[in-house]
């Protein structure tokens, strides 16, 4: 999910010096800040229109970018492993996956 990023839970969140995170452009605050339009609104509006989480989104989305692309989340949650299992019965409309598409985030990825 991003690193945590997708599942919208890192809002005004500060990363200590030892998470992987603090060192990420993309996890800086103006990236977060930027990010949170460009990414998160669509993915939230997508999300809302299907009652569903913002992870069960991001990884149909990635089911259906090709035989190539595989979604591996990782999770110790039970509540989250089920957010992550309602993927599989997501149907993303072509609205959808037009949106979803066209989100460039903003920072570099590593």
């Amino acid at each position: 999910m991003g690193r945590g990023y997708l599942t919208g839970a890192l809002a005004d969140r500060e990363f200590s010096g030892h998470d992987f995170r603090s060192r990420n452009p993309r996890f800086t605050p103006e990236a977060m800040a930027a990010n949170e339009g460009a990414v998160l609104a669509p993915l939230r509006g997508v999300a809302r229109r299907h009652g569903t989480s913002l992870a069960a989104v991001a990884i149909a989305w990635t089911t259906v970018r090709g035989e190539h692309v595989l979604p591996i989340p990782g999770t110790t949650d039970p509540g989250h492993l089920r957010e992550d299992a309602a993927a599989a019965d997501l149907r993303l409309t072509a609205g959808d996956l037009a949106l979803l598409d066209g989100v460039v985030a903003v920072g570099d990825r590593y």
